[in-house]
């Protein structure tokens, strides 16, 4: 069929298996469950992987994960004309660092949270769950149906915004499906039992989840990275999501209309890598023949775009308002009206959990020889406090001037180092933060 087409279009890219699953939005039942092989014939199956059932095996999702995240973080406050700095950008990771980039290795400065997701940006990506917290968004995960996410916040860490964690095809397809369904995530009917009860929750509001779609399906919102005539413009509007996983071991295509949700995931059982295939190059044409096959002979509609959203014009450019360039270019965002009814979501409950994020506890990190030490600084930053509160750093048992908000600009020194923060809010002390030890050398 289609899967088994581009498979074969693909020969020469060491790509050999593929996996689709299509859901009826309205029934939730599923109507395509599809796993297939390049050497794998239907007379004998005994090739390897011929038996491994993809739509069921946990995978690296890489970006296909962020309309989560960024889902998260509006009905937290963002909303899709946020700021985020999209800027070179590190953090320690275990004992070391890592250095974060976009997959273009291009940087954009400050974007709209529009133009983040659009693009599928990793450094707003990774501001983004800072704002939310790891453990917050690993339980928003956890309560749209991705089991296969086990392990601590802690063991994820940030990198969840960046889909390090293994999740199915299936429940991929079926957390999409919550959008299609104006925020509310219903189970997957997979058996014959139609009728059977289904607990039904609300995870996103109905203006989130559709300014989600919204985003996803706008071709203006990813043109920086995917260009105008990419392959993600459906002819029916369509959002539209891909992934790539760390060596191009794995690639997706997410997509969902007014009435299908459709999921595809391409790549090899063993784990292999493929040549250079990403979500956009390979799964996306797929994803893009299947939606044609879906909606011809039949009638289309619009994704949905709740009413309560209040457009308004702002400026293109960040940088720019009203007072520093009068005539600044304009384009329509929508909002969620402010103090409107109270949002009914379950998002995950408030973790008022507060530490030392960075750096790690054990932290091993070496100064930049081609740079001066006197001109070399390392942030250090809280999690799980706000931005309005007063933090006194503690570094080697030298206290520094109480700053407000999470992040500390630190003189980097060489040796061994201990830091603590006590963190002030409403003119009293909060909490005394648990010690990190971490080594400069």
């Amino acid at each position: 069929g289609l899967l088994e087409n581009r498979l074969k279009s693909m020969s020469s890219k060491n790509i050999n298996n593929a996996a689709a699953i299509v859901i009826d939005n309205k029934t939730h039942e599923i109507l395509a469950w599809v796993s297939v092989g390049s050497k794998c014939k239907k007379t004998d199956n005994q090739a390897s992987g011929c038996k491994i059932d993809m739509v069921t095996v946990p995978r690296q999702p890489g970006s296909a994960l962020k309309p989560f995240l960024y889902g998260a973080a509006m009905e937290k406050g963002w909303t899709a004309a946020t700021i985020i700095d999209d800027s070179p950008y590190s953090d320690s990771v275990g004992k070391g660092i890592h250095h974060f980039h976009n997959y273009s290795n291009t940087y954009y400065g400050k974007v709209t949270l529009r133009t983040a997701l659009g693009n599928s940006l990793n450094i707003p990506a990774l501001h983004a769950i800072n704002y939310l917290t790891p453990e917050k968004y690993l339980s928003i995960l956890q309560t749209i149906g991705f089991k296969s996410l086990t392990h601590s916040a802690d063991f994820y860490d940030e990198g969840l915004a960046l889909g390090n964690g293994e999740v199915s095809l299936f429940e991929l397809a079926q957390a999409y499906s919550a959008f299609a369904n104006r925020g509310i995530f219903e189970p997957l009917k997979i058996t014959f039992y139609r009728d059977a009860p289904s607990e039904k929750k609300r995870i996103y509001s109905d203006e989130i989840a559709s300014l989600i779609g919204n985003i996803l399906s706008d071709p203006w919102a990813r043109n920086l990275e995917f260009g105008r005539s990419s392959v993600l413009n459906f002819p029916t509007q369509t959002a539209v999501k891909t992934g790539t996983s760390t060596d191009y071991r794995d690639a997706w295509a997410m997509g969902y209309n007014h009435r299908y949700t459709v999921g595809i995931w391409m790549g090899n059982t063993d784990y292999t890598p493929t040549d250079g295939i990403t979500g956009s190059l390979g799964p996306a044409l797929a994803l893009r023949a299947i939606f044609n096959e879906l909606t011809r002979n039949s009638e289309t509609a619009p994704l949905y775009l709740s009413p309560k959203l209040v457009a308004k014009d702002v400026c293109i450019k960040p940088e720019d308002t009203e007072r520093t360039n009068p005539d600044c270019a304009r384009h329509t965002e929508y909002f969620v009206p402010e103090g409107g009814e109270e949002k009914k979501s379950i998002v995950a409950p408030a973790n008022d959990k507060i530490n030392i994020f960075r750096p790690a506890n054990g932290l091993e990190m070496a100064i930049d020889p081609r740079i001066p030490l006197e001109k070399q600084a390392f942030e250090m930053r809280l999690s799980g406090a706000l931005e309005t509160d007063e933090v006194e750093w503690i570094i080697d048992n030298k206290k520094h001037d109480r700053t407000t908000g999470t992040k500390f600009l630190w003189p980097t020194e060489k040796g061994k180092h201990y830091v603590e923060a006590i963190v002030w809010r409403g003119g009293k002390i909060l909490l005394k933060t648990e010690k990190h030890l971490f080594n400069v050398k």
